[in-house]
């Protein structure tokens, strides 16, 4: 249940609607707040009174105005968001979108617009509804306007920030530095990650209930439950992979309870959507930008350059992640991985783009010089086995043919 619990929370922070639900909220708050204590306000007396509207004409007035202009200015503004989107996905590749739809600060916007708006029609309602001007909330009016000009400010922050979201450039580097932080803490966890030859006789198999892409990997939780069930796990799909209901997901050595079961596939979750914090889906998103950005429709060969170094400086760093396949929990426990290798992500990633990038001299030069720096870092972190693959594939740029 408490993983359950964890779980469904982790969902509802990370969704899209998590932040603007909550402004949302805090501004109804307040909206109810002025109604509730209208009369004490009014009754309160004598200072500040250049700011206190009781007029119920007037105030009805000011919030009628405000909402009807800041809800202009919210369908503005997100008919933009649309517009950045639809040109992201045509132009580029619409696995970007998940990026764009992941800032906080649209988000913020976002609720603070809806807010406002919805601030002004409980007012609205109160005030429309109110005997006497006593019941009338004596801020109501001053705070609608300074929210409306908080609006406006707001608006010209985020016509900044549409303004940038539509170079491909920022899209690349956010896409980079999600990967580059999920790549450093994989490589945090190298103390706990080793590689064995030999795996244990895993003799019972558990099928997946559901279809979709495996995007938690929760190896702490796992160790736990292992440790405490007294065997080993192994993970049959590779993290981010697509698995089938009733296909054999994961293997353990003893007989697990139907309690264990449960906390190990909530540990592995399913989901209909692409897993995003697992660090392959990165090294994806940037080579299908370079694919595109060849294609005779958009033909941009200055982001597929863009995108090569961004790559580059991936499997740079993907270097310092030594070959694994189990990993063990700090009191104990392991979990067995099925782990994309260091060669395999080299190659879907550099055979993919050669495809595409073949009669272009300038970005086959670049997947060159691209491999050349790719060696030298497997050189310095003494990865004699990354540095072959990235010889083989060097060959494959050379050399290369249809058969590829």
């Amino acid at each position: 249940m408490n993983s359950a619990f964890i779980l469904l929370s982790r969902k509802i922070y990370k969704s899209i609607a998590f932040l603007p639900t909550v402004l949302c909220l805090s501004f109804a708050a307040i909206a109810f707040l002025q109604l509730l204590f209208a009369a004490e306000s009014t009754s309160s007396g004598g200072e500040n009174n250049m700011l206190k509207i009781t007029d119920k004409d007037t105030v009805i007035a000011v919030l009628t105005v405000v909402t009807g202009g800041i809800f202009t200015l919210t369908v503005f503004s997100y008919t933009m968001v649309m517009n950045v989107l639809n040109r992201s996905i045509n132009n580029y590749s619409p696995r970007l979108l998940p990026v764009l739809l992941a800032e906080r600060h649209h988000q913020v916007v976002l609720g603070i617009t809806a807010g406002t708006i919805i601030h002004s029609l409980l007012l609205f309602l109160g005030v429309s509804n109110a005997e006497s001007e006593a019941a009338v909330p004596p801020f109501a009016a001053v705070l609608s306007i300074l929210f409306a000009v908080l609006c406006l400010g707001l608006f010209v922050y985020f016509v900044h920030r549409i303004s940038q979201s539509i170079h491909i450039n920022y899209l690349l580097r956010r896409s980079f530095d999600q990967t580059v932080d999920l790549l450093n803490d994989m490589i945090a966890l190298q103390p706990q990650l080793n590689f064995k030859e030999k795996e244990e006789d895993f003799a019972y198999a558990y099928k997946s209930n559901a279809v979709g892409y495996l995007s938690d990997y929760r190896l702490n939780d796992l160790a736990k439950t292992m440790k405490k069930a007294g065997g080993k796990l192994k993970i049959r799909h590779i993290a981010g992979s697509f698995v089938q209901r009733d296909e054999v997901y994961f293997y353990s050595s003893v007989k697990l309870s139907d309690q264990q079961e449960k906390k190990v596939r909530d540990s592995l979750r399913i989901s209909f959507e692409e897993p995003l914090q697992i660090f392959t889906v990165g090294f994806k998103h940037l080579t299908e930008v370079a694919v595109k950005a060849c294609s005779p429709a958009i033909n941009d060969p200055g982001t597929a350059l863009t995108a090569i170094d961004y790559l580059t400086g991936l499997f740079r760093l993907h270097t310092k992640l030594a070959p694994h396949n189990c990993y063990t929990g700090k009191n104990g426990g392991e979990v067995y991985l099925n782990v994309c290798s260091f060669e395999n992500l080299l190659h879907k990633c550099y055979a993919e783009m050669l495809v595409y990038m073949k009669n272009d001299p300038i970005l086959r030069r670049a997947l060159k010089v691209s491999s050349d720096k790719i060696r030298t870092a497997c050189d310095e972190q003494n990865q004699s086995e990354y540095a072959a693959a990235v010889v083989k594939m060097k060959r494959q740029i050379e050399n290369f043919s249809s058969e590829i």
